[in-house]
């Protein structure tokens, strides 16, 4: 209930326009007091306040605020009323709204002449002896542009418009447009306002083909194994967790071989296994024995052992020996009566069956082909094998490189009209990337998907390449998800299916590969 009171507390006064904060009991109570009819709170202090919905109790020194708060003058905008005070009945007539969100929003040091439900925005200032106002807005919408027009206070007449990921400052009107997803950082400015320039020139790349100049480690991961408990007799192929299910419910305890199996038409110079550390300790590619003596992606919990040598055309096995093992504590939560949601939440296992990565200089391809998904840029795979690095794509996911994560640089090309208002306009999902147009750096872009590059255009033709970084989830998942090809909301059970598996399998979790294609540069996967 207090949960859902906030969440609709906050819709309430952002649909009005209205800045808020959030005070803490904890934190009034260490260092909150009524002053001057002003409730302060460390260096804030506010001369309204807002009880949201859902409050349900309030605590003696909090109640003890409010009194002092509401007795000094300072007004309430009272949309919800606690009925408790530390968990005991109690009367709060005291609290009356004397406020309305007309008020509220009048009251703040800038407004939007019109609020777009689609912005967030915030009011701030900084903590110097002389106090800089700045406005924080973002664009939620993953789409559209959206234009809003502030009123601020008299003499401010224009904005410092702060550029986070080029760490630089322009000028610019009352009236700003915040690309889709994007935000800015607007400090107030007396200067004139200057003249509205002319509408940009939006180029993008053109479809086609994307040249790879260089890029990062590829990988191949493997989740599919099949266990044996004498190393000889191997069972049928399951997912690795179907395979850890089934372990669990035979409830054994004993030696336990994994293997994993891989295809390659190509033998990379460069090529390596990344395994969790409770995995390595004995490991064998083709028969021989394997060193992990390398950290990967920079974490302790993941080991690297070079395959340089082992790995050969065709079928390639890799070999785990573990002493698998769980506590009689394990099966007590998991099978036993009347246990808790806690308590399971709290459980950690003794041994576990997890994923290893092959990585290196090499391309990845399916045998049966790609193929479009249901859901938007998501593109489908399986009997995925190892072939040589492409250095050409229209697409990473379908062009030798489903699983990448990490840096890329790419080039292409563009054309030009106006070279002098050219805007280059990046789409797809990239974590970062930098921008160099016929040689040149023009920039980086991080919160927005345009970057000026009339500096260095030309009319024409002009050569672009893009240093991107993709993230993690085509190398990571979830890849096998029934009926929700991209899950937005992940959480454990996402990639466990727990309480679907019998005998290995669920109907829970398919064998093909959901993969989203970062769409680079047009917002497109290419089938």
């Amino acid at each position: 209930e207090t949960e859902n009171g906030l969440r609709e507390t906050m819709r309430v006064l952002r649909e009005n326009g209205v800045n808020y904060h959030f005070v803490d009991e904890t934190l009034l109570e260490e260092d909150g007091e009524v002053k001057n009819g002003l409730l302060r709170c460390g260096q804030c202090e506010y001369r309204y306040l807002v009880i949201p919905y859902g409050i349900l109790t309030v605590g003696k020194n909090t109640d003890r605020l409010l009194r002092e708060f509401v007795s000094g003058g300072g007004k309430l905008l009272v949309l919800g009323k606690p009925g408790y005070l530390e968990g005991v009945p109690a009367d709060f007539s005291y609290l009356k709204t004397s406020t309305d969100t007309a008020e509220l929003r009048g009251a703040q040091a800038c407004v939007a002449s019109a609020y777009d439900t689609r912005l967030h925005y915030v009011v701030r200032r900084t903590r110097d002896k002389d106090p800089l106002f700045f406005v924080y807005v973002q664009n939620t919408d993953p789409d559209e542009s959206v234009t809003v027009t502030f009123l601020p206070p008299e003499g401010v007449n224009s904005f410092d418009s702060a550029d986070l990921a080029g760490i630089s400052v322009n000028p610019c009107p009352l009236t700003v447009t915040i690309e889709p997803s994007g935000s800015r950082v607007l400090f107030f400015s007396g200067a004139p306002a200057p003249e509205p320039e002319e509408d940009p020139d939006t180029v993008m790349t053109e479809p086609g083909e994307f040249e790879v100049v260089s890029c990062g480690e590829n990988y191949l991961p493997l989740d599919v194994v099949r266990c044996s408990t004498d190393g000889i007799n191997y069972g049928e192929p399951l997912n690795h967790m179907g395979a850890f299910d089934k372990l669990l419910h035979d409830g054994y305890r004993g030696p336990l071989w994994i293997k994993y199996c891989f295809e390659a038409d190509f033998v990379p110079e460069t090529v390596s296994v990344i395994a969790e550390a409770g995995s390595t300790a004995r490991m064998t590619c083709n028969g021989a024995e394997l060193k992990f003596n390398n950290r990967a992606w920079g974490d302790p919990s993941f080991l690297q052992a070079d395959l340089k040598g082992l790995v050969r055309r065709g079928k390639n096995e890799i070999v785990s020996q573990i002493d698998y093992f769980q506590s009689d504590h394990v099966y007590r939560v998991l099978f036993g009566e009347n246990v808790t949601e806690s308590l399971k939440n709290c459980l950690s296992y003794d041994s576990e069956i997890e994923p290893i990565y092959i990585a290196g200089d090499f391309g990845v391809m399916s045998r049966t082909g790609m193929r479009a998904g249901d859901s938007e840029n998501v593109v489908l795979g399986d009997d995925f094998y190892i072939c040589r690095r492409p250095d050409r794509f229209a697409d990473p996911v379908t062009g030798g490189y489903p699983f990448f994560a990490g840096k890329m640089r790419l080039k292409s090309e563009i054309s030009v009209r106006r070279p002098e208002k050219a805007l280059l306009k990046l789409r797809g999902r990239w974590h970062c990337a930098s921008v160099y147009v016929n040689g040149n750096h023009a920039g980086r872009l991080l919160t927005g998907d345009r970057i000026d590059i009339s500096r260095w255009a030309a009319p024409g033709k002009n050569s672009v390449e893009i240093d991107t970084v993709i993230g993690n989830r085509n190398l990571f998942g979830p890849h096998h998800t029934a009926g929700e090809e991209e899950p937005f909301g992940v959480g454990p059970g996402t990639f466990e299916l727990t309480g679907s598996w019998k005998d290995g399998k669920s109907d829970r979790c398919l064998n093909r590969y959901a993969l989203v294609s970062p769409g680079l540069f047009d917002g497109k996967r290419r089938i």
